[in-house]
Order: structure tokens, then sequence, then C-alpha cells
């Protein structure tokens, strides 16, 4: 059984992408919308509330956990797979950024724009990942904080979301106006990519991560059928 985490309703657009390409996959899902957003939290509050989010999946049984999440997987996952996994041994934690810098590497973009949380740009993931995968590759992060609360309060048609999508693009737009692509770079976001989309003055692709992660966990699950054997 595989579990997902994620801080409130954006992982589901990892697990419906998941459960797209992977049919016949038992998994589970636990949120954290207690405590989301995610976004403004720091580093040492990330750790703790995505490793309970773990914990509580390890509990019902799944062996192996994605973090659906962004925001989590820049500030959390590296310490627990290092330092917290001891205590569950036979379980495994995978994060959702190593899988989408290999696939946009792959595709020849120069200049990718991310959109994400503070927290997440704060951490300089993506830049990291880039730099040891495809150097060449120039990345500009921007951090959106609203976005998250728009989705989660099911606001994103209001008359504000549209308002501050626009102004957001806008100044992503300024600060990197050589864009080849836009990843959404957190899991809620697919569900304003319509009002991104038409926010952008030059066309270019609006990438969401759900397929990306759902065929990556298809090529992982393949080398490590241990995950989903029954218990």
């Amino acid at each position: 059984m595989i579990g997902f985490f994620d801080s409130g309703i954006g992982g589901l657009t990892i697990l419906e992408a998941v459960h797209r390409r992977l049919p016949d996959l038992e998994t589970r899902y636990v949120d954290d919308r207690a405590h989301a957003p995610y976004g403004g939290r720091s580093r040492e509050e990330l750790l703790e509330l995505t490793w309970a989010g773990c914990k509580a999946l390890f509990e019902q049984r799944c062996r192996l956990v994605i973090i659906a999440c962004n925001t989590a997987s820049a500030n959390a996952l590296r310490e627990i797979q290092q330092r917290r996994l001891f205590a569950y041994p036979g379980r495994n934690v995978l994060g959702i950024i190593r899988p989408t810098v290999e696939e946009l590497s792959s595709r020849g973009y120069r200049s990718i724009g991310v959109l994400s949380t503070t927290a997440t740009k704060r951490s300089g993931a993506y830049e990291a990942e880039f730099a040891k995968l495809n150097p060449d590759v120039k990345v500009t992060s921007h951090a959106c904080p609203n976005w998250v609360g728009f989705v989660e309060q099911g606001l994103i048609e209001s008359a504000e979301a549209v308002e501050d999508v626009r102004n957001e693009i806008a100044a992503f737009e300024r600060e990197a106006p050589d864009l080849d692509a836009v990843l959404l770079g957190c899991t809620h976001f697919p569900y304003l990519k319509k009002e991104i989309e038409r926010s952008l003055l030059r066309p270019v692709p609006v990438i969401d991560q759900g397929s990306i992660v759902a065929e990556s966990l298809a090529r992982y699950l393949e080398r490590h059928p241990e995950y989903i054997l029954p218990s």
C-alpha cells in the first residue's frame, strides 16, 4: 500500500494522476489541513508536521509514502530519509521535486520559471536540483503566498483570487521575460492553472507535476515491488 501526504487538498492532484497511471494501486491519503497552509512555516515546523503525516501513513500499513507537497519535500524530505526512517525498517519516503527536475531536464528547456510557496522558494530546492542534473537550465522561482489559501477555501474563481493571480504573473514575467516553460511548483496550483495560463502575456507550457510523478512512481515500483506486495 502506498501513502500520500500533503498539507491539504493539493496532493490530490498527484493522487488522481497516480490512479490514472496505476488504477489497481492501493493507496491511502493523509492531509494536515489543521496546520495548512505550510508556505509560511519554518523549516523546523515543516519537518515535524511532515514526519507526523508520514508516521500516520506508516501506521495505516503503508510501506512507501510519497510527500505530495513541494514545500514539505523541499524542507523535510532529506532529514526524514537520513535520520528518521531507522525507526520504521522496511519503509521509505519519497518526494516529488527530484522526479520533476529529472523530467524537465530532459525536455530541452533553457529557462524555467517555478511558481511556488514562500517556503519552497526560500529552500532553493529547485535551483539546487537543476544545478546537479542540468546546470545549463536557468531557474527563476517566484513565491505566490496567497494561492494555497484560495484553493483550500474554495475561492479559485473569486475576484480576489483572479486579481492576485494576474498580479503575481505580471510580476513573475517582469522577473523572467525569457521563459520557455512555467512549472507549477506547488500541488495546489493546478486548481488555478486556467487563470495562470490566461494571465501569461506570452504563451508557454504551464506544467503540473501529476503525470510526471505518476510515471516516476510507476517506474520506481517496477524496480521495488516489495512496497506493493501483500503484508
